[in-house]
């Protein structure tokens, strides 16, 4: 029988990425980098890994079938639209990786391997860093800044105890268990930027966190999803004051479940 924090712990264990998965991503980004450098050189700055792989929050894709890394591609100028960039991406992508599914995903182009996605989205400075704006902006390139948000993640997780980045992956697992409601962006954002004054264990951070959204305002289908959680946290809460050990688990295996 384990307790709510016993049962985090072992659950934010098994959503860690093993090595094995890692080093057969690194191998893959080396390779696409070989690549993107033959083909761009003359007009490249660099090509590195960003987003959740690059801040270890990802989840392994046998976990979230959405997880993917995404490939900062930095060109010399930003002289044309963003398409043109992409326009480029996609027919490197095809000509480099002919075997694998190539997809244009707004603003970036999909090269989809049987082990992982990668996510290439062009960009270039201009003393900020630009990438291409969603289609839903009128303006066609946007500033960006993925190395401040990473920073940001690592400070909140050296100072909350190492307990930030388990505390993510366990709400993005949440998250895909319920057909994705939220973006995996916004939660790592939402919970890095709440305070955890009276925190101290994963069972502390994930009821603050649940209490958090449920302080938040939503449309209906996501106040659905939150109403839910906010239930379950009650149950487990009378669960711990009635000291009933031995249901706490059943109750967490209904809506985050051991792997």
């Amino acid at each position: 029988m384990m307790d709510v924090n016993a049962y985090l712990t072992k659950l934010s264990k098994q959503l860690e990425v093993g090595d094995s998965e890692i080093s057969k991503i690194q191998d893959s980004i080396s390779n696409l980098k070989t690549k993107i450098w033959g083909t761009f050189q003359e007009n490249l700055v660099s090509a590195e890994p960003i987003g959740s792989f690059d801040r270890q929050t990802m989840l392994s894709r046998s976990v979230d079938k959405e997880s993917d890394v995404d490939i900062l591609v930095i060109f010399k100028s930003g002289e044309y639209q963003p398409q043109t960039y992409l326009n480029w991406l996609k027919e490197f992508s095809e000509k480099n990786y002919s075997r694998s599914e190539i997809s244009p995903d707004f603003p970036t182009i999909a090269i989809d391997m049987n082990h992982i996605r990668f996510e290439l989205v062009p960009a270039y400075k201009n003393g900020q860093l630009k990438i291409p704006a969603p289609r839903s902006k009128e303006i066609k390139w946007i500033t960006a800044d993925p190395l401040e948000f990473k920073q940001k993640v690592e400070n909140k997780n050296k100072n909350n105890g190492q307990l930030i980045l388990p505390i993510i992956r366990i709400f993005k697992y949440w998250n895909c268990l319920n057909n994705y409601p939220f973006t995996s962006f916004y939660l790592e954002n939402f919970i890095v930027t709440h305070s955890y004054s009276s925190c101290y264990n994963l069972r502390d951070y994930f009821f603050e966190v649940i209490n958090d959204l449920d302080n938040t305002s939503f449309d209906k289908p996501l106040e659905s999803h939150v109403q839910n959680l906010y239930k379950k946290r009650a149950r487990l809460q009378g669960m711990e004051k009635e000291k009933l050990i031995e249901y706490m688990e059943q109750e967490l295996q209904t809506f985050i479940p051991l792997l």
